[in-house]
């Protein structure tokens, strides 16, 4: 190739780069705080009347196909369980609007008619998007970098993922939290597997919309910590994963806002086996991430006042012993997780979960309570165990 071809080229290259770097990526680092700070003047304002805080929830994967499984439990069902009761919470606040992607029956119309009448320009975004990359790529501007290991979604779903970016962009959308279940392979799928817990995955740190993430998700991840741990699968065992490839997360630097996708637990952990304590827990957790999200935006509204946690209710039953599976036992773990006394000493969350099963761990629990606080340390929860928790309960 000729100097004066090389020259040519050099010169088409720094002007791409010119051209895309700072609409795409210098926001990364310049514009953040100003992007935090207007989410939390606008909270503000909108607690005094004035535009509301628009947060899209999507419920993971698809309404028919997709999504882990488990004896019969489906990701896709319990995804939207969670979302219905976070868009409650949310609902109960007057400086929210939450709008919910879909139902157990359908897309939002808003959405279906946005992917049918944008059908053509979604593609072109996805098409430039990916064009754009792979210059900054290519010109050094852009690191690409390993992670963990996704399922890629099939292309209807991709296509409706990065719709939703699109939708988020054309429509001031200020927040987006994606609803999910974790999956680790087993051999026999009948069979529980290795890993628990929670993480939360947010844009990497190259992308536009990273550093607001990470600091709503990190908000939210120490509300869900209360009872639950971070997941002890080594690549996320830091509980906040910045992710290049997760189109939830804006892959390709498609999204103006904050963004992240939460990891609830794995689906064969046993607080989701029952029917009617997963409903307990899982408007905790929903419970629990509009309080992380509260905790961001660093004020409380006198909506929040008839906001309770269904963990810590009192326990009406006055006797609960070993062996016994209900949402009594439920209670009892979660109320003795608060006071510091479950799981037990030389025990662990991933051991001891807060799942309605009267086992060892809450047996001991029990033993202990009634140790320091001078009853009959029989392990079993009856009357006046129970009124001293309940007691506690109520102060808290």
């Amino acid at each position: 190739m000729s100097l004066q071809k090389i020259f040519f080229t050099f010169v088409i290259l720094i002007g791409l780069i010119i051209f895309f770097y700072p609409i795409r990526f210098v926001m990364a680092s310049s514009s953040m705080v100003p992007i935090e700070k207007s989410l939390k003047e606008k909270y503000s304002l909108a607690l005094q009347g004035g535009p509301k805080i628009k947060i899209l929830i999507v419920p993971g994967h698809d309404i028919s196909s997709g999504g882990a499984e488990f004896r019969g439990i489906k990701e896709r069902d319990l995804v939207v369980t969670l979302a219905k009761k976070l868009k409650d919470f949310l609902a109960a606040n007057s400086a929210f609007e939450a709008i919910l992607a879909r139902d157990d029956k359908s897309y939002n119309p808003l959405l279906e008619k946005y992917f049918e009448i944008e059908k053509e320009s979604i593609n072109k975004f996805i098409q430039d998007s990916k064009e754009e990359s792979k210059i900054l790529v290519s010109s050094g501007v852009f690191e690409v970098r390993g992670g963990v290991v996704h399922t890629d979604a099939i292309p209807e779903m991709a296509f409706k993922l990065y719709g939703i970016n699109k939708y988020a962009n054309d429509n001031d959308i200020d927040l987006i939290i994606h609803v999910h279940f974790n999956d680790y392979y087993r051999r026999k799928d009948y069979n529980p597997g290795d890993y628990r817990g929670i993480s939360i995955y947010v844009p990497d740190d190259q992308f536009k919309n990273s550093d607001v993430s990470k600091k709503i998700a990190e908000s939210v991840l120490n509300e869900l910590n209360i009872f639950w741990p971070t997941s002890n699968l080594l690549e996320e065992s830091q509980g906040i994963i910045p992710d290049q490839k997760l189109i939830a997360v804006g892959s390709h630097n498609t999204l103006n806002q904050p963004a992240f996708l939460i990891e609830y637990g794995y689906i064969y952990e046993t607080q989701f086996r029952s029917k009617k304590i997963r409903g307990i827990v899982l408007e905790e957790q929903a419970f629990r991430t509009y309080n992380g999200l509260m905790n961001f935006f660093s004020t409380q509204s006198k909506e929040d006042e008839n906001l309770k946690s269904k963990f810590l209710s009192p326990i009406p039953k006055t006797i609960l012993r070993k062996d016994e599976k209900n949402v009594d036992v439920l209670r009892l773990q979660a109320a003795l997780s608060s006071l510091k006394f479950y799981p037990p000493k030389d025990l662990n969350k991933y051991r001891c979960p807060i799942d309605g099963v009267f086992g060892k761990c809450t047996l001991l629990s029990v033993k202990e309570f009634q140790k320091i606080n001078k009853l009959k340390q029989d392990g079993i929860a009856g009357p006046k165990t129970i009124k001293k928790i309940n007691e506690f309960i109520i102060s808290i």
